[in-house]
């Protein structure tokens, strides 16, 4: 949420809120980083994340089901209400309200998320047409947005799901920018982009092309038959079929050039 600060009943006005949860997840409250002593425990921070990434609040029991699935009610109940304390003092006292039975961060505060901001960024991208400067420029801007996946220091199934999730459309966001440099001529810039992106999901058919068609058009051959190679390889031992036809095809045309 963006805008001017805003002002509690209380009178006071709110602290400014940045959340970057790409990398280990770290916070900053009117510009001064919160540290992890002033969370006191994980599982406040964790919370905070949570909320954050459910906009709309969660009840006390879907809180449970996230933060503590193998803990009993009673249990979980007993650690909620300290955590859900040491997240506010962590923060400011108004930032976590309770509201028709959810719990949701303060829908007034001024609180700034880089994921929600890689989202926008990929929607807008979606709904330009492909190869125009536009959609690649959007996507540039989520790119650089990605430092790191989502809350790797965190280890609860619904951080690993959208983890998952935010990786996967940062793994397109970098094929689709490398086939939008190759079409540009820009090879050197292209191939960067989709080697980062085979470096995280070797499996992606179209990145594996772009790259070929990008060596092939910067005039290097030899680059594109090492691409296929190593795809065809990863493709034969480990699901035990053989690459594409297109990028087969794409091989015999190589061949010509070396």
């Amino acid at each position: 949420l963006r805008g001017q600060r805003s002002t509690p009943a209380s009178g006071l006005a709110l602290p400014r809120v940045e959340a970057f949860a790409f990398g280990p997840g770290s916070v900053t409250v009117d510009g001064r980083e919160v540290r992890e002593i002033e969370w006191r425990s994980k599982k406040s921070k964790e919370l905070f994340f949570y909320l954050l990434s459910h906009r709309r609040g969660a009840t006390k029991e879907q809180i449970f089901e996230a933060l503590w699935p193998e803990w009993s009610p009673d249990r979980c109940n007993t650690c909620f209400h300290p955590t859900a304390h040491r997240l506010r003092r962590a923060l400011y006292s108004d930032c976590l309200s309770f509201q028709d039975g959810r719990y949701v961060l303060h829908p007034g505060g001024d609180i700034h998320y880089d994921v929600e901001d890689f989202g926008k960024l990929i929607s807008e991208a979606g709904q330009l047409p492909r190869g125009s400067a536009g959609r690649a420029s959007r996507l540039r801007q989520a790119v650089a947005l990605y430092r790191g996946t989502f809350l790797e220091d965190f280890y609860s199934e619904w951080c690993e799901t959208l983890r998952r999730e935010l990786e996967s459309q940062y793994v397109r966001a970098l094929a689709s920018l490398g086939g939008y440099h190759a079409a540009s001529g820009q090879y050197a810039m292209a191939i960067e982009l989709l080697e980062k992106c085979l470096a995280i999901d070797s499996y992606q058919e179209d990145a594996q092309y772009e790259l070929m068609n990008a060596h092939l058009l910067a005039g290097n051959p030899g680059g594109a038959v090492q691409c296929y190679r190593r795809y065809a390889d990863v493709l034969r031992s480990e699901l035990a079929i053989e690459p594409p036809k297109r990028m087969r095809e794409l091989l015999l045309t190589v061949a010509t050039k070396v």
